[in-house]
């Protein structure tokens, strides 16, 4: 957005009922002309299994799940909509103003932290080359180095670009340097809200989290054991032994609903390598694991199911303040992701 564009909408936002809306993505974007919590931010995600074709000890295929995450939204622009530009100028490589009548460059130092990233954009109105660069200072406002955030000495076109650098452990200050045609340039800190899961909700292989209700959805639950845990051996003949886990609550049937990483799941039992529920209803089932006799003991086993009750966990409840204009958020986590925000209209 321009600064004109940001300024209508703050305007605009002064009058008009503040109504719900909702975007989705990871990352999500949307616009907004209010500084208003998020009703609600929902952080899906499924199992992932690695590999391909049928699991067995010979072709172990690892179940991955979550045991938190990480939800970033970048904070406010520290770059002033007023700040000064000297034009026909800019930084060069080696931390000298050098003559450039297609750039400009801010003469003030802009605090910011140590080993942080910040996410930067811009919108270029005419094509140049060079892109944004930064040049980063010491307390004592000495040079470290000049990172080229975006684009480089080739590149050209008009169009918004973004991109991001990471200060260094010495940094206190940068300056940017940008084409003479570029506005609405903001530089923005990252923040990141870290969730760690409670102990009993141990690893989440598939669910949600409302980050903005702290409440913590398993979808998907199982067993992590070793082929030695297994009860009743049996010996199927043809080489293949049975063994016997207790398995959770409320499974479901089904290859889709269902995961192992050592083998594939059948309806039927049978003496080649696979895995079974016995039993009926939805609680006490077990899972008939048959796998080769010779299988190690110290075999890791996981074992898990969609299951057709979730489980549910209380979090500490988060709150992410929306800025005026563009907001983007996003997660380390697989899904998309899910905000219900405010707007004046």
């Amino acid at each position: 957005m321009t600064t004109l564009e940001k300024l209508m909408m703050k305007m605009a936002a002064a009058g008009g009922s503040i109504a719900e809306y909702e975007a989705t993505g990871n990352p999500l974007t949307f616009e907004t002309n209010v500084a208003k919590n998020l009703k609600s931010l929902v952080i899906p995600w499924t199992p992932t299994q690695s590999g391909s074709g049928d699991p067995s000890p010979s072709n172990v295929r690892s179940i991955s799940g979550i045991t938190g995450l990480n939800v970033y939204h970048p904070g406010n622009n520290i770059v002033p909509p007023d700040a000064e530009y000297e034009e026909n100028y800019f930084i060069n490589s080696s931390g000298e103003v050098e003559s450039g009548n297609s750039y400009k460059y801010t003469p003030d130092y802009i605090p910011v932290e140590p080993n942080t990233t910040y996410y930067v954009s811009m919108n270029k109105t005419i094509s140049t080359a060079l892109g944004f660069t930064v040049p980063l200072y010491d307390s004592s406002k000495g040079f470290i180095e000049r990172i080229v955030a975006i684009g480089s000495s080739g590149s050209s076109g008009k169009g918004t670009y973004t991109g991001s650098f990471t200060t260094t452990n010495a940094t206190a200050f940068i300056r940017i340097s940008v084409p003479k045609s570029s506005d609405t340039i903001e530089v923005r800190k990252q923040k990141n809200y870290a969730v760690v899961f409670p102990a009993e909700a141990g690893t989440v292989y598939g669910g949600s989290l409302d980050l903005t209700t702290g409440v913590l959805t398993a979808e998907w639950a199982g067993f992590a054991k070793t082929w030695a845990d297994g009860e009743s051996a049996t010996d199927m003949g043809s080489g293949i032994t049975r063994k016997v886990y207790p398995m959770v609550d409320n499974l479901q049937t089904g290859t889709a609903k269902n995961m192992c990483n050592i083998a594939p799941y059948s309806a039927n039992e049978n003496a080649d390598v696979h895995f079974y529920y016995s039993g009926s209803g939805s609680t006490n089932r077990k899972c008939r694991l048959f796998l080769p006799t010779e299988t190690d003991d110290s075999t890791p086993v996981v074992v898990i199911t969609n299951i057709s009750v979730p489980l549910t966990y209380q979090l500490t409840p988060q709150q992410i303040q929306t800025l005026i204009g563009d907001n983007v958020i996003w997660s380390d986590t697989n899904g998309s992701n899910t905000a219900t925000y405010l707007k004046k209209g």
